[in-house]
């Protein structure tokens, strides 16, 4: 779901409790930026994701997306998590762990 037209501070809700979504969502356009893939570098459009999971009224700070969006469609996305608790079976915190994960687009037909 995006809004067009694309402009850095740009933002708008993607998921609503009001409308019986799980939780807020919001996505911003925060940057404008090169992205370097196989293919060569090209120019992207940086939009955030934020989340509200917990329904406190704040964004979480523990949960970040980021799309990168070119004039082809999506180039990247990536999601950094930190501070996850991990637990046991018995739901006992053994630790926290920090994890990221990067989508990146290797190949692309331009016809």
């Amino acid at each position: 779901d995006l809004a067009y037209p694309l402009e850095i501070g740009k933002e708008w809700s993607y998921r609503s409790v009001a409308y019986n979504d799980p939780w807020n969502m919001k996505k911003r356009v925060v940057d404008r930026k090169p992205i370097s893939t196989a293919m060569g570098s090209l120019d992207c459009f940086v939009i955030r994701w934020y989340w509200d999971i917990d329904h406190d009224g704040q964004w979480d700070e523990d949960i970040a997306g980021f799309d990168y969006l070119s004039v082809y469609g999506y180039i990247r996305r990536e999601y950094r998590f930190t501070g996850l608790k991990v637990t046991n079976e018995y739901s006992e915190v053994l630790g926290t762990v920090d994890y990221e994960s990067i989508y990146t687009l290797t190949d692309f037909l331009v016809e």
